[in-house]
């Protein structure tokens, strides 16, 4: 086989094997990187037939593709080969027959060593297998779909069957599952967006798992995407433990809920205790004292001036046992959270001096007494907080509800904070706060600013 010079430069230049066998499968050209392989001349290796060059063994094995190639089809193979020095390598073969007039002449050969892109392949399946990591691509014009090993090994498929096309993975997930990966994959071949979403699936077995799903579209040459390309990861045990994390937490709350609906029922018991039981023995003492004075007018003034201690300690004893009774639990409460409410801004202001504005939408609500008492507490830990550090010389309380929720904002105009910053471990008014709003199911938002002020917008279902 004559070849021109300058298409020899160029054959002999590509570092794949390029050779040319007649009929008999006896050699008629070799490039420089074919010679070189088998470590023969040009005239050693023409003429020969190929069981001499490659072996009897390696021709063994490729004698079908020869055939074939000889019968005139395309033949592409791979073959793990030892080169001259022992060194192993994986090759890809190509036969291509050459055909004149319909008949076959003979064929080139063109082989690849394409061991880096195999070593490369396997450890990508190395690493998939360890991450619990599959890829896939879909043709869409085509509708088929290839899988790589890790797929097949945890939706639990058999490695040997065709991959599902995308709408046989409808019977891998959910219903609410596949239509949100319906959605997104519409999306992604619609408008061309990428997509990354976690999605139950079920296995062969029926067992259900977690996966992370991620799309990139593909678009061919008129810009419309023609392919979807992406990875699916296992994150079954990991989602199984924020689960429990998750569950963990509601239950914790909930006994954090229950504990201060109790604290409350045992503040309110104390608190009448006080009121009522305290409150009435210092009564009791208080009528002593004047009768006692009343006796023992025009006495000494010794004992005149003992009376009038005593009736001082009495009428501190008072304050405090009242002090003491509200706050464990203002008896305002038992009229209402609104007048509830008016007492503690009317409190405020004549404690610090704030202008605290109340703005309610009609009448008191029907609450829950833990929902008013909740409410209650947050709204006396922000003022508390507007009085120590925000420096404020007014606060606006407005409270919204319909049938559904309760909106409560509290705003102030003082100095803010970087809500970002590093807290002090001792400041647990905001953290107290937005537990006492999560164990009611609701929400709350913080908005702040240094030099902006600070508003705190919570929102509770009813």
């Amino acid at each position: 086989m004559k070849v021109a010079p300058r298409i020899q430069v160029l054959l002999d230049e590509l570092p794949a094997l390029v050779g040319y066998w007649d009929t008999a499968v006896r050699n008629c050209y070799g490039n420089r990187a074919y010679l070189d392989w088998f470590g023969m001349s040009p005239a050693q290796m023409h003429g020969r037939h190929m069981s001499e060059v490659i072996g009897p063994q390696l021709y063994a094995l490729n004698k079908p593709y020869v055939d074939a190639a000889l019968a005139g089809q395309v033949q592409t193979f791979d073959r793990t080969i030892v080169d001259l020095r022992g060194d192993r390598h994986h090759t890809q073969a190509h036969y291509i027959p050459d055909c004149v007039d319909g008949v076959v002449q003979g064929f080139f050969a063109l082989v690849s060593d394409i061991t880096d892109l195999k070593q490369t392949s396997e450890e990508l399946k190395e690493a998939q297998r360890i991450g619990r990591l599959g890829s896939w691509c879909w043709d869409i014009q085509a509708d088929t779909v290839d899988w790589s090993p890790e797929l097949y090994s945890f939706f639990g498929r058999d490695p040997g069957s065709a991959p599902p096309c995308f709408n046989e993975l409808q019977a891998f997930h959910p219903p609410q599952s596949w239509q949100t990966l319906q959605a997104c994959v519409t999306r992604a071949i619609e408008a061309g967006e990428p997509y990354a979403l976690e999605l139950p699936f079920v296995r062969a077995d029926g067992s259900q798992g977690w996966l992370l799903a991620h799309g990139h579209p593909v678009r061919g040459a008129d810009g419309a995407v023609v392919k979807l390309r992406g990875t699916a990861q296992d994150v079954s045990e990991r989602k199984a433990m924020e689960l429990a994390l998750l569950a963990s937490r509601n239950e914790l709350r909930e006994m954090v809920a229950h504990h201060e609906v109790a604290c409350e029922e045992d503040r309110k018991h104390i608190s009448r205790e006080l009121h009522d039981e305290l409150g009435q023995l210092l009564s009791a003492m208080r009528l002593d004292i004047a009768q006692l004075r009343h006796e023992l007018a025009g006495s000494r003034d010794q004992v005149a001036s003992t009376i009038d201690d005593m009736q001082g300690l009495v009428d501190k004893m008072f304050r405090v046992v009242r002090s003491v009774s509200t706050s464990l639990r203002p008896a305002v409460l038992d009229f209402g959270l609104l007048p509830a409410l008016e007492w503690l801004a009317q409190d405020t202001a004549q404690r610090s001096r704030i202008v605290c504005n109340l703005d309610f939408d009609g009448s008191d609500l029907a609450l829950r007494d833990a929902q008013a008492a909740t409410i209650f507490r947050v709204v006396q830990e922000s003022l508390t907080n507007v009085i120590r550090h925000a420096q404020a010389a007014q606060v606006d309380i407005s409270l919204r509800h319909t049938a559904l929720d309760l909106a409560l904002c509290i705003r102030d105009n003082g100095r803010g904070f970087d809500a970002t910053a590093k807290r002090p471990r001792a400041g647990f008014g905001l953290l107290s706060m937005r537990e006492r709003v999560l164990s009611l199911g609701g929400q709350m938002h913080l908005d702040t600013a240094p030099g902006q002020g600070t508003t705190i917008r919570i929102s509770i279902p009813l």
